[in-house]
């Protein structure tokens, strides 16, 4: 019943049904974009603040859609994430007066973003949401490491280049 009332309406408005399956799916990373932005670009706090833009992108995903919807909301943010991994991993080195110690850690942090998890999801818990809290994670991680080094991690994902 209400995906055949999505797509009436849909038809009413000119979309056409792909447009109407996507409820919006799209639109998740961009809110997170623009939470995540209004973060403070250093000090504790941004991790956290951050952070807590994540969990809201999850729920955001979940709240007011139905199950068949929240799957790939997900997967789409999650596949997102991944790809800004992805795009802003070579930029991530250590810097020059980080200690032998400190460059080990970070490059061992840098490598973390590129494994796989080994975790097995609890039976409560449906794929999507583990891979997407693995991935979230991992994207915290990398905008850190990215602070920590003083590049923009936004700059590095949209033109491919850093000032550093």
């Amino acid at each position: 019943m209400k995906v055949s009332l999505l797509l009436c309406t849909a038809v009413l408005l000119g979309a056409s049904p792909s447009r109407a399956d996507d409820l919006g799916l799209a639109d998740v990373k961009g809110w997170l974009d623009g939470c995540v932005a209004l973060a403070p670009t250093a000090g504790p706090m941004s991790y956290v603040l951050e952070f807590d833009c994540m969990m809201a992108a999850v729920k955001y995903c979940e709240v007011g859609r139905s199950i068949e919807y929240r799957y790939p909301c997900r997967s789409a943010l999650s596949s997102q994430l991944s790809s800004e991994i992805s795009k802003v991993r070579p930029f991530l080195g250590p810097t020059e007066v980080m200690t032998a110690a400190a460059r080990k850690s970070f490059n061992r942090r840098v490598e973390s973003l590129g494994s796989k998890s080994r975790q097995t999801c609890p039976e409560d818990l449906h794929e999507t949401e583990c891979e997407l809290a693995s991935i979230g994670t991992k994207w915290l991680e990398a905008r850190a490491l990215a602070r920590a080094i003083g590049a923009n991690f936004d700059q590095i994902v949209n033109d491919g280049t850093t000032d550093n």
